[in-house]
């Protein structure tokens, strides 16, 4: 496991004046290489985790795949797959009061790649298609879906609350993996997007 970082571009000044700077970490998965359809895994650990009123854009190939708001709690860790039409970059970035409060990219060579278009499918809680887990501080959610998925979809626990709008960039056997802040008794509610 190789792990890609870039630290945001105010780091120096974070530095100077004594705050802790901010690091996306994401992880690369061998080989750098997609020839499955162009589909690419991806995961990103956040120090420090993302705090309320924080946003994450999860970008393939300079397409919005994913979008996190955290409404309360922390979340520490994020994974997902994404389609690649192409050779590009998957680009995670923390935004924050108005602003990009750091991003982190990493290239991925692409061959045979296979463009997103159409309508993004729509998943339903109960479908059997639909898989989901909850342990404490661990969420996972895999679905087959026509195209991407395109619902939204809110964690809540005591103390914890994050949105998860997806998009067609996201794989058609989509997998959403969350650490957080918050117990096994998390509930998950799936709507369409508003």
């Amino acid at each position: 496991m190789k792990l890609t970082s870039l630290l945001c571009t105010g780091l120096t000044a974070a530095l100077l004046v004594g705050i802790a700077a901010a690091d996306i970490k994401i992880r690369e998965y061998p080989p750098s290489l997609a020839v499955n359809g162009a589909v690419v895994p991806t995961e990103a650990t956040f120090v420090p985790p993302l705090s309320s009123g924080q946003v994450v854009v999860v970008s393939a190939a300079g397409m919005e795949a994913m979008r996190v708001q955290v409404f309360e709690g922390e979340v520490s860790k994020l994974s997902t797959r994404v389609k690649m039409p192409e050779t590009g970059e998957i680009t995670y970035k923390r935004l924050g009061d108005g602003r990009t409060l750091e991003s982190a990219l990493i290239a991925v060579q692409i061959k045979d790649g296979v463009p997103s278009s159409g309508m993004a499918s729509l998943i339903a809680k109960g479908s059997e298609r639909l898989r989901e887990k909850a342990t404490n501080g661990r969420y996972m959610l895999l679905v087959y879906t026509e195209n991407g998925m395109g619902s939204t979809i809110v964690l809540q626990d005591a103390g914890f609350r994050v949105q998860i709008t997806g998009s067609n960039v996201l794989s058609n056997r989509f997998f959403l993996g969350v650490d957080g802040s918050f117990s096994e008794s998390l509930n998950s509610e799936i709507s369409e997007p508003k």
